[in-house]
């Protein structure tokens, strides 16, 4: 019962956040919290939890599931699950800059690197970039831009392993399935009885 009334209350905190920085921008629509609190029943979400995380400042995919398996796996940085976020960044992001970005640069004792990068667009005022990544520490990608003198102004995850945010709007819930994973080894996964993506 703890677990499913910590659960609903993060999903209640994320959505009123979001909802604060829609209301900020004044770009994204208004979210009807009304009509999305009378999709999440407690009940099915007492044995789920977040696959990684998102910080507070950060939209986009979240994975919720019952599978510790399936957690486990996809956040293990051995297996590489590819992560890609749309990133706005301060200032023009150069060739050099995303050279950088693929090597690796040191911060705080971390080797923090993308394993993609593609710049959408650059001006001396902002550029948009999509960045791949196979680990998930701790503000990787705010912390990388920040040591190549970018700082991120919107980072939006639109991509975990195979997995896509598609045309789910803030707050939208879509149900998937594990046994279509295909970055999970055949074996051992997808059988028990409560498992749903």
């Amino acid at each position: 019962k703890e677990m499913r009334e910590a659960l609903n209350q993060y999903l209640q905190d994320m959505l009123q956040d979001m909802q604060k920085k829609m209301a900020q921008s004044g770009s994204m629509g208004n979210l009807d919290m009304s009509a999305l609190q009378n999709t999440i029943n407690p009940e099915d979400l007492q044995s789920f939890h977040a696959v990684g995380r998102l910080d507070m400042h950060t939209t986009g995919l979240l994975l919720l599931t019952n599978d510790t398996r399936l957690s486990s796996f996809l956040t293990e940085p051995g297996n590489a699950i590819p992560r890609t976020y749309v990133v706005r960044v301060e200032g023009e992001f150069t060739e050099g800059d995303e050279v950088r970005v693929l090597k690796g640069v040191q911060d705080g004792g971390d080797v923090l690197k993308a394993v993609e990068v593609k710049i959408k667009k650059r001006s001396g005022k902002e550029s948009i970039l999509l960045l791949t990544l196979t680990e998930g520490k701790n503000r990787e990608i705010r912390r990388l831009c920040l040591a190549l003198g970018h700082e991120v102004r919107d980072l939006k995850r639109i991509r975990f392993g195979h997995y896509e945010l598609g045309e789910l709007a803030p707050g939208e819930l879509c149900e998937g399935n594990i046994n279509s994973t295909p970055d999970m080894p055949a074996s051992g996964f997808g059988k028990s009885q409560n498992s749903e993506g």
